[in-house]
C-alpha cells in the first residue's frame, strides 16, 4: 500500500491525503557472506511488479483520476543474524525507485466521462530510501532441496528519510496534446510526496559458491 500527500505550488495552498493498495510480486538477486558462525552481510538488487491503485481527485479542477504504483527497483545492503542453523533475520536499507503511471482524469459524476487532463507518468529518483525487515528459513527438513529457503520481508520507503530533499518531481498538469494547460490564472503544478509500504514471502534459491 502507498500512502500519499499532495499540495498546490501556485495559487491558493491546497493540501490533500490519499492512499492505494493491491498486489505486489518480487524478483531479485543478490549475495551473501557468512561472518563467524552466526553474522550474515550481503548486498541484493529487486524489481517489484505491482498494482496498487487508489482514487485521486484533482485540487484544481475538482475531477477525479485513478493513480497506479505499477513498479519499483531497489537497490541495498543487509545484516542478519542466525537465531538457530536454519533460521536467519535481517534488515535491509537502500535506494529505492517507485514507479507511477499517467494519471488520467475524468469528470467527477457519473458517467465519468474522460477530460483532456492528465498528469504524465513520474519516478520517485531523489531522495526515495528503503527500510526493511524479514526471515530466511531453511525448507531442507520439510522438502529434499537443501538450498531452498523461505524469506517473508517488510519494506517501508520514503523521500522523507533524506532532509530537504525532493522525494518527488513536480507534476503539471496537461492536456493530451502535451502542453501545459492553465485552467486557473496560474501553473497548475503538484508537488506530491509518498510513503510505499510493503510485505511479501516467497521463495529463496542459494546457489552456495564454495560454501557449506
Amino acid at each position: 500500500m502507498w500512502e500519499q500527500d499532495n499540495y498546490t505550488n501556485a495559487g491558493p495552498l491546497l493540501t490533500g491525503s490519499i492512499g492505494g493498495e493491491g498486489w505486489v510480486g518480487t524478483v531479485g538477486v543478490g549475495c551473501d557472506y557468512q561472518v563467524g558462525s552466526r553474522w550474515v552481510i550481503g548486498a541484493l538488487a529487486d524489481y517489484d511488479f505491482m498494482n496498487l491503485s487508489g482514487s485521486f481527485k484533482d485540487p484544481f479542477l475538482g475531477v477525479i483520476g485513478n493513480q497506479t504504483e505499477s513498479g519499483a527497483w531497489a537497490v541495498g545492503g543487509r545484516t542478519g543474524y542466525l537465531v538457530t542453523p536454519k533460521l536467519l533475520t535481517y534488515m535491509n536499507l537502500g535506494y529505492d525507485v517507485p514507479l507511477f503511471n499517467r494519471i488520467n482524469l475524468l469528470s467527477a459524476t457519473p458517467p465519468f466521462a474522460p477530460t483532456p487532463y492528465f498528469y504524465p507518468a513520474h519516478a520517485y529518483t531523489s531522495g526515495f530510501v528503503f527500510v526493511g525487515a524479514g526471515t530466511e528459513y531453511a525448507l531442507g527438513d520439510i522438502i529434499p532441496l537443501k538450498r531452498l529457503f523461505w524469506r517473508t520481508e517488510y519494506r517501508y520507503a520514503s523521500g522523507g528519510f533524506v532532509p530537504g530533499a525532493y522525494s518527488a518531481p513536480r507534476l503539471a498538469l496537461l492536456t493530451t496534446t502535451g502542453s501545459s494547460t492553465s485552467p486557473c490564472p496560474f501553473t497548475c503544478s503538484l508537488t506530491i510526496n509518498k510513503d510505499v509500504q510493503t510485505i511479501t514471502s516467497g521463495f529463496v534459491w542459494r546457489f552456495n559458491f564454495g560454501g557449506p
